[in-house]
């Protein structure tokens, strides 16, 4: 988790494919004697040595970089599992209006009341984390929208440079504006869970930081540390 904390991963959504999965699998019983022989399977990919990370997807390796950009204040460890909780009630909800414009109550009910059964919160402080939540994203899309104009202003005055045959720029943590919106975007979270501690109270907001933990751990468990690739080497990116 740290290796990757001062970029921030998005939030992971589980998929519903356990139906469509059982469905084609009872498709293929019925119809295995119609079907074309299989071809065999691929040789298997050897072991590698003990302590030896694979290799990142394509695509994927610059945002796994272990070291930040120079000038780039990471967020605690209490801040993504925050961020993680703000975007997925949000979420939750967004789901839950869709389903009950498609005529799905039921599921629009379950989704709306998640949070409340998965923290062991009462409806009334579910609701309350929600809004909080709703507040912190208006919070932020307001400081993106003012990031955005600060990025857009030091890329014209920092044209690329080639660095050993790759354009290059210094990195932009090194202003003092780019630093003050970057320690705003974990500023605000953090204004955020000290509202959710004063309106929750102890005890229930520490059932909620709980459910957080838990989240996180869930989080981890998913994780497949890799390595990223090496130009030098002739590994592609």
């Amino acid at each position: 988790m740290k290796s990757s904390i001062w970029y921030l991963p998005l939030a992971l959504l589980a998929g519903f494919g356990l139906a469509s999965t059982l469905a084609t699998h009872a498709y293929a019983q019925d119809s295995h004697n119609d079907m074309a022989p299989l071809p065999p399977p691929p040789p298997a990919t050897p072991p590698l040595p003990p302590g030896t990370q694979p290799p990142c997807p394509t695509g994927v390796s610059s945002q796994l970089t272990p070291h930040p950009p120079e000038g780039y204040i990471p967020p605690s460890e209490e801040v993504l599992r925050y961020m993680h909780l703000f975007n997925e009630v949000i979420s939750d909800d967004a789901v839950a209006d869709q389903s009950a414009k498609k005529g799905e109550l039921d599921w629009a009910d379950a989704w709306r009341s998640r949070l409340e059964k998965q923290s062991a919160l009462s409806a009334a402080e579910a609701t309350q984390v929600k809004q909080i939540a709703a507040q912190w994203k208006q919070d932020e899309a307001d400081r993106m929208q003012r990031a955005a104009e600060v990025a857009a202003k030091w890329r014209s005055t920092h044209p690329p440079t080639v660095v050993n045959g790759r354009p290059s720029r210094p990195s932009p943590y090194t202003d003092p504006e780019h630093r003050a919106l970057n320690q705003e975007q974990w500023d605000l979270v953090n204004k955020a869970i000290a509202q959710l501690v004063t309106t929750l109270g102890t005890k229930s907001f520490a059932r909620l930081d709980l459910y957080t933990r838990h989240m996180d751990d869930q989080m981890k468990a998913m994780e497949v540390p890799c390595k990223p690739a090496d130009p030098s080497k002739g590994e592609a990116k």
